[in-house]
């Protein structure tokens, strides 16, 4: 049975942009001559636009600032456009929690002044976060309630920029029908609205969706007829190598193999030697045919390429209908060690592709079964509902038959049942009051880390403006500060628990941090932290978090000269209320450059008082040992 390489590429356009931060620069040098109006909230906007490339965490600081401004002059679509550019650059700087809370936070504006159009943007770049986050559940449900906004405002270029993307996560779960669902709606749409490339890529996916399914007729008649669209449209060279390949597959599956090879050999042509998916399919398909024809050496050296780039881009489907066809071409050639592992390979990837989809349908039952369960609880509870409505009229009947005998009991029945709201509204009040204090106090370390990742831009802004080098490495010893209370900050957002830290689990992170600022691994470093199970009150953890920073970053830049390997250790134990951290080096012992003079050892002299703690350094031709001892406060 021939084999199907599964195609998988989208019509891209090619862009041509202004240099981003040579723009943002010339943009800058109005900020200073501005008025403080909508105009500047526009500028701010652009140069967070601009920088977004280069520097995200600039474009987070002028997005703000943009925001900021345009909520002082009440002008919200400004407000928003600056929020989409902050939550930008928190992707890009891989903070997706921050970039999540800030399109929430932008929406909520596009909701409350009505503006349609940025509601339905908001919601699809919310989704498009989730999807890049391996968050497909999430994805779906913003694209859904993005694309039933659209609908409702004809805005039907985000309809059909959403439904491709919807498509794109049911093709990756496997769900090749739903793809071609929404595909198909997507090309009804652009038919109706005379988008004529919009037509020829959403016929492109019809044709890719049909040939995951295998039914390669289909598969064949929509790629031939998104060629004829996108031959009556310029500069769509590329999409139409991309259609060839696919209408060469279709072609092969099908068993006409002289259409194939012409269509597989004029689209590989045009992509020319670029690496991409569609190439490495079209190298498949035309080396099987080289293998049948007899043409064994070229056949599979086209086989080996796609083969390589397959695997180095870990396309299962690919690499699973590659194996299996260069086994078969290894069968015909008679070299039997090179299918035996091919077709181990083949069985390997089939396992796991089979283990996915098992995963997959695991999750969807579960979800169903969520689902149902959800709807037997509404049920249960409208039963007991009209149970209680029906116990009441019975109960009223009841003291009406009685009214005389029962006055007495009536009355003290209704003092009782005040009482009782009374209780219960005051524990309601009681329970709202606690948790909107959990909620205060959550909403304050978020922002508390927002804020300290701003203040670390503007450190670093101000570190990359200056050309005085005591100045700078202040600035990066500050920066590094920041950093290290910022992961305080984080983790206690994280974990939920305010007040007590998880101490090793923050040196942890903190540890992490340092290996990769520093390109530990690279350098041949070996940090280690030995650390027992210990929480200690945020009043303890801050100064003691920027003491061990301060220590850990003096030993990473000045212990280890000449690209020399070594190792630092961080150990932490506990004796009573007693608490004991040594942080030592095999490095060459202190230096000209670690001056006990400078600021990072002004810091830690000044919060080892404030930790009422025993501070001592020695130091040798075999490295520096520096310990900490103080006692615990009884509540820490």
């Amino acid at each position: 049975m021939p084999f199907k390489l599964l195609i998988t590429l989208f019509l891209t356009l090619s862009v041509a942009q202004v240099s981003g931060q040579g723009k943002a620069d010339s943009l800058k040098n109005r900020l200073s001559v501005s008025r403080s109006d909508t105009n500047k909230v526009w500028l701010l906007r652009d140069i967070a636009y601009y920088s977004l490339s280069e520097y995200p965490d600039s474009s987070v600081y002028f997005g703000m600032r943009g925001a900021t401004l345009a909520r002082s002059l009440g002008f919200t679509r400004g407000e928003i456009r600056n929020l989409y550019q902050v939550a930008l650059g928190y992707e890009r700087q891989e903070l997706a929690d921050s970039a999540v809370q800030i399109y929430k936070r932008a929406i909520h504006l596009a909701e409350a002044s009505q503006d349609g159009k940025a509601k339905v943007d908001m919601l699809s770049s919310l989704g498009v976060s989730f999807y890049y986050s391996g968050n497909f559940p999430d994805a779906v449900r913003y694209y859904s309630q993005a694309y039933t906004a659209a609908d409702s405002l004809g805005y039907f270029d985000q309809q059909g920029y959403i439904l491709n993307n919807m498509g794109v996560i049911y093709r990756m779960q496997g769900q090749y029908e739903k793809a071609l669902e929404v595909y198909t709606k997507s090309l009804r749409l652009k038919e109706q609205h005379g988008d004529r490339g919009g037509v020829v890529n959403s016929l492109y996916n019809i044709g890719l969706a049909y040939s995951f399914l295998e039914q390669f007729e289909r598969s064949l008649e929509a790629l031939l007829r998104a060629r004829e669209e996108a031959k009556l449209l310029e500069g769509t060279e590329l999409d139409l190598a991309n259609i060839d390949v696919g209408i060469g597959v279709a072609y092969y599956n099908l068993g006409h193999l002289k259409e194939a090879r012409t269509f597989l050999e004029s689209g590989l042509m045009d992509l020319g030697e670029k690496e991409s998916y569609t190439r490495a399919a079209g190298l498949g398909y035309l080396g099987a045919l080289d293998v049948e024809d007899g043409f064994h050496q070229s056949g599979f050296a086209k086989i080996d390429e796609a083969y390589r780039y397959a695997k180095k881009a870990n396309r299962l489907e690919l690499l699973l209908q590659i194996s299996r066809e260069r086994a078969l071409a290894a069968d015909k050639a008679g070299n039997e060690a090179l299918a035996a592992s091919s077709w181990r390979a083949y069985s390997s990837l089939a396992d796991s592709l089979r283990s996915r989809d098992l995963r997959q349908l695991r999750e969807e039952m579960q979800a169903r079964f969520e689902l149902k369960d959800k709807e037997m609880t509404i049920v249960g509870q409208q039963w007991k509902i009209e149970h209680e409505l029906s116990r009441n009229r019975r109960m009223l009947a009841a003291a009406l038959v009685f009214l005389l005998f029962a006055l007495v009991c009536g009355v003290l029945a209704v003092m009782l049942r005040k009482r009782a709201t009374q209780l219960k509204l005051a524990v309601a009040a009681k329970d709202k009051a606690l948790s909107d204090n959990e909620l205060l106090i959550r909403e304050m370390h978020h922002r508390t880390k927002n804020n300290l990742q701003l203040l670390r831009s503007v450190f670093n802004l101000h570190r990359r403006g200056t050309q005085n080098e005591d100045a700078r490495n202040v600035l990066q010893s500050g920066s590094e500060s920041v950093e290290a209370i910022g992961l305080l900050h984080h983790h206690l957002y994280r974990q939920g628990d305010f007040r007590k830290v998880d101490i090793c689990a923050y040196l942890d992170e903190l540890v992490n941090y340092f290996k990769r600022a520093f390109s530990l691994q690279e350098r041949g470093i070996d940090f280690q932290l030995v650390c027992p199970e210990l929480k200690l009150d945020i009043d303890v953890a801050i100064p003691l978090g920027i003491v061990i920073n301060e220590l850990s970053t003096n030993a990473l830049k000045y212990a280890f000269q000449d690209d020399s390997s070594g190792r630092i250790l961080l150990q932490i134990n506990q004796e009573g209320n007693h608490l004991n951290l040594i942080l030592s080096d095999n490095g060459r012992g202190f230096g000209h450059e670690s001056s006990e003079n400078g600021t990072g050892s002004k810091l830690v002299e000044l919060f080892s008082k404030k930790l009422g703690a025993n501070l001592s350094r020695t130091s040798d031709e075999n490295g520096t040992l520096v310990r900490l001892e103080f006692e615990l406060p009884p509540d820490a």
